[in-house]
């Protein structure tokens, strides 16, 4: 998704649309797709990329990414009931859970390759902001705040794609990870809670002292 720009539509962003990637990151993939084509038509590599909306996981790390507030979160919900999240709350990017994002790296991993009309693809997700995943986390924690610091990266969410056309993707390889649309949603908050709620509980068994 970071390929995109200021210059592709707001919804339903496709393989076609003006790539303007305004981070090193978004350069970077640009630089890898435009490469692995240029091969595929030249040499016949056989080079197949996905572009993948924002990735719902439970992994603990260092957020830096625009949207790696999907993860933290959780955990702060979790660990301090409130969070300040630097994207304003109706910033609205696609979503999809790891499970998918792994499901289809597969489908397309196993396409044959004469069914394959490109060599980069778009997959679709959920639309959601981080209100969305506020007002989720309330119904399992109620005491849970939300407050909003928009900073640079507010800047590289809004020249991202709200939504993704998939069809592509949907035709040449049978893409069906996850519909765009959030009805899926609420019990995947419920699942990562209750994931997160676990790895909590065992970080702070694993960090009592066994010896005085």
């Amino acid at each position: 998704m970071a390929v995109y720009g200021d210059s592709c539509e707001k919804n339903r962003a496709s393989e076609t649309s003006v790539i303007h990637p305004r981070t090193i990151y978004g350069v970077s993939m640009a630089i890898n797709e435009s490469l692995g084509t240029y091969y595929h038509a030249q040499y016949n590599v056989d080079f197949r990329a996905i572009r993948y909306p924002g990735i719902l996981h439970t992994n603990e790390n260092e957020y830096h990414g625009t949207t790696d507030y999907s993860t933290e979160i959780f955990y702060k919900a979790v660990r301090n009931k409130s969070y300040a999240c630097y994207l304003k709350e109706n910033t609205c990017l696609p979503f999809i859970h790891t499970k998918d994002a792994i499901k289809a790296t597969f489908q397309l991993l196993d396409a044959k390759n004469s069914a394959l009309t490109r060599r980069v693809y778009g997959i679709g997700g959920m639309k959601l902001s981080p209100k969305n995943f506020a007002e989720e986390i309330r119904k399992h924690i109620p005491e849970f705040k939300m407050s909003y610091s928009p900073d640079f990266r507010q800047a590289i969410a809004e020249s991202w794609p709200e939504s993704i056309n998939d069809e592509c993707a949907r035709k040449d390889w049978g893409y069906n990870a996850i519909e765009p649309s959030e009805q899926q949603f609420p019990n995947i908050v419920k699942q990562m809670l209750e994931e997160i709620k676990y790895k909590c509980s065992q970080s702070k068994k694993i960090n009592v002292p066994i010896y005085p």
